[in-house]
């Protein structure tokens, strides 16, 4: 597998600091840091989705090459976001952050969003090199039902489970 179109630079532009994260020692080494690590799975993943032949064969500079660097970058941002938000709770005191969940819930929002734009850079990239994104993507599908409820008996109901039972008004209390 080739290396990752994105850097470390790129996630540093995205405003990821090592004191997010615990301050490893190694946040920024360019090969083996804690953000290398996290844009070589997101490479990976970017490579999974544009097919490994298209992603090794990209050039510098041309439109697809920078999609899957954009897409890289949000998708180790969707990484990064999770592993603040989990962070953020190991460390949270009992009873001393009151507004500890509205931080995790707008942390797992730029996680969901981060994600999201990932995807789409990906399709802007499979896009770019003729192919069909429509087809990458799971969940394209549209699937319906019918639930019936009520008190009104079903035209299929052999048991009679939905039948209506008679009330008998009589078993009331006096006081009603």
């Amino acid at each position: 597998m080739s290396a990752p179109k994105a850097t470390v630079q790129d996630l540093l532009d995205e405003g990821f600091l090592a004191a997010d994260f615990g301050s490893p020692p190694d946040f920024v080494t360019a090969d083996t840091g804690y953000l290398a690590r996290a844009l070589l799975l997101a490479g990976r993943w970017v490579a999974a989705r544009v097919g490994q032949a298209f992603y090794d064969a990209a050039q510098a500079d041309t439109f697809a090459c920078d999609q899957m660097a954009r897409a890289e970058v949000h998708y180790a941002s969707a990484m990064l976001w999770n592993r603040r938000s989990k962070f953020l709770d190991a460390n949270a005191g009992a009873g001393l952050q009151n507004d500890q969940y509205k931080v995790l819930a707008y942390l797992q929002t730029m996680a969901a969003n981060a994600l999201d734009a990932a995807l789409g850079e990906v399709a802007e990239a499979i896009r770019a090199s003729g192919g069909d994104a429509s087809q990458s993507f799971p969940g394209s599908a549209l699937s319906s039902g019918t639930i019936e409820t009520g008190r009104y008996p079903s035209s299929d109901d052999p048991e009679g489970v939905n039948q209506v039972q008679p009330f008998n008004f009589g078993e009331l209390p006096i006081w009603w």
